[in-house]
């Protein structure tokens, strides 16, 4: 039977359950789906270091000066991709999600309101990028764990 662990949407409100979380804790069992997650939460924890980076002054700007919606996305992010960076080495499905609410809120936020973070034409391409990679993230991602949960 296949499966998939996605969000489900149930009266138009979407929740992990138990089954998910456990569905993601066999994927790990294979041992090709905990390299590529390691490989790729690792990508997420330099972006990671760049937010904390952000955050203690190493920034193109002060912390503290720089836009409002650059300061919560550095906390958001920098969090974000250090749990999924811990938690994917520890083989928890908390990992995978963050990796993936990490990847999916950048997508949004980068994707449908730049304005918010992007001061400078090198800015916007930097985000076009980031939504790119994202976005394959998410998709390779939702495979991996489709393919190894249906082994």
């Amino acid at each position: 039977m296949l499966k998939f662990p996605a969000l489900c949407a149930h009266r138009h409100t979407f929740f992990l359950n138990s089954n998910h979380m456990e569905w993601i804790a066999e994927a790990f069992e294979r041992k090709w789906f905990y390299i590529g997650a390691i490989i790729v939460s690792s990508l997420y924890g330099l972006g990671g270091l760049i937010h904390i980076g952000n955050v203690v002054g190493f920034g193109e700007m002060k912390w503290i000066d720089s836009p409002t919606s650059w300061r919560v996305g550095d906390l958001w992010w920098g969090t974000l991709d250090m749990v999924a960076v811990v938690g994917v080495a520890f083989k928890s499905p908390i990992g995978i999600v963050a990796l993936l609410l990490a990847a999916t809120s950048q997508i949004v936020m980068y994707g449908y309101f730049p304005q918010l973070v992007a001061l400078t034409d090198a800015h916007n391409a930097t985000l076009r990028t980031l939504v790119y990679f994202n976005g394959i993230v998410v998709v390779v991602a939702s495979i991996a764990l489709w393919i190894a949960g249906n082994k």
